[in-house]
């Protein structure tokens, strides 16, 4: 059970980092806050736990579900507050996943293909 104190550093958290989003529709820019604030309290979680209730998880699904919203456009605010975090340092560590999955050779799998292959999100 998250605390009082969790839930609002959460809050605060994706107030910061996505006050730039622009859906177009000032509901949409809210509710990205929103699930942004639930999402970060539970990482590992699924949508329909991370969200409080079954409204919650209603509202997700429809949000990314409206065509309005892309990954660009929900990334683009955390994107350019990364950028200017990372102008202020001299020295920035960047993690990078290199993993390549490759399951076209598993005779008892049918439709799989290459997974990380000459894709990624190019901001």
């Amino acid at each position: 059970m998250k605390t009082k104190k969790q839930e609002q550093n959460s809050r605060e958290w994706a107030e910061s980092e996505f006050k730039g989003a622009d859906f177009g529709d000032k509901r949409l820019d809210r509710r990205l806050v929103k699930l942004a604030s639930a999402l970060s309290q539970a990482p590992e979680a699924p949508i329909n736990q991370a969200s409080a209730d079954d409204a919650a998880m209603k509202a997700a699904y429809r949000f990314f579900s409206n065509p309005r919203v892309t990954p660009s456009k929900i990334l683009s605010p955390h994107i350019e507050l990364t950028k200017l975090r990372a102008r202020g340092s001299n020295r920035v560590l960047v993690a990078h996943d290199t993993s390549y999955l490759n399951f076209s050779t598993h005779l008892t799998t049918s439709r799989l293909t290459e997974l990380g292959h000459n894709e990624g999100f190019v901001a």
